[in-house]
């Protein structure tokens, strides 16, 4: 099991760790896609958590664009996931998507959560495919120019999703399916990290510390 990063005491501690990303070396193991005019992906220490560097996205000036970074990870024998991060956000944000996909026992299972910086809410992605509002944050709990911590957990094997915790919220989700695609599919799992962009503005987004576990509890 990997250590978890010693200087992220904060940060919830069930599950197994499978990835630590902190970006202190490269993006070489990341496929990058930026999006719109003006938008890349990049390194950056303007903003950080640990080690003076952070991933910095931005989506360029096209409306309803995604600049998304994905990284592909070996499938395993395992019943639950959970996908961890912090996010900052500066020039006014739009909406900021993390999600994992599972390719296991010929289905595709999705996970999604998004948060709309517009409004403060945070939803997940349902199994009709239907995005469902689980939280609505106010004042200091939604500012942007702060460094956010986010954690959704999964239960692949019974296709539930289990809790997301935001900041020191946590929010019971297990009522809520997965959504599930059957087919033959490569057997992996997907990371995505997306930012939005709306009308013609420049969106910067600003990760750091990706963790991805799994026997989350």
């Amino acid at each position: 099991m990997i250590p978890r990063l010693t200087n992220a005491s904060s940060w919830q501690k069930g599950g197994e760790t499978l990835l630590v990303e902190d970006f202190t070396g490269d993006l070489v193991n990341w496929v990058l896609s930026p999006s719109g005019g003006g938008s890349f992906i990049k390194l950056t220490n303007q903003h950080y958590c640990s080690n003076n560097v952070c991933c910095h996205l931005r989506s360029g000036t096209q409306d309803d664009v995604q600049t998304q970074m994905v990284r592909y990870l070996p499938v395993m024998e395992f019943s639950t996931l959970g996908l961890e991060f912090r996010l900052l956000a500066e020039s006014t944000p739009y909406k900021f998507t993390a999600a994992i996909f599972t390719a296991y026992d010929n289905e595709y299972y999705l996970s999604y959560l998004q948060y709309d910086f517009t409004t403060g809410t945070v939803y997940i992605v349902d199994d009709n495919g239907d995005y469902i509002p689980v939280i609505t944050l106010t004042g200091t709990q939604a500012y942007q120019y702060a460094f956010l911590y986010i954690k959704l957990s999964v239960n692949i094997k019974t296709g539930y999703y289990m809790y997301l915790y935001f900041n020191d919220i946590k929010v019971d989700i297990s009522s809520y399916k997965l959504f599930v695609q059957p087919g033959a599919f490569v057997k992996r799992t997907v990371i995505l990290l997306s930012g939005a962009c709306q009308a013609s503005s420049i969106h910067d987004y600003f990760v750091d510390n990706v963790i991805l576990t799994h026997n989350e509890f």
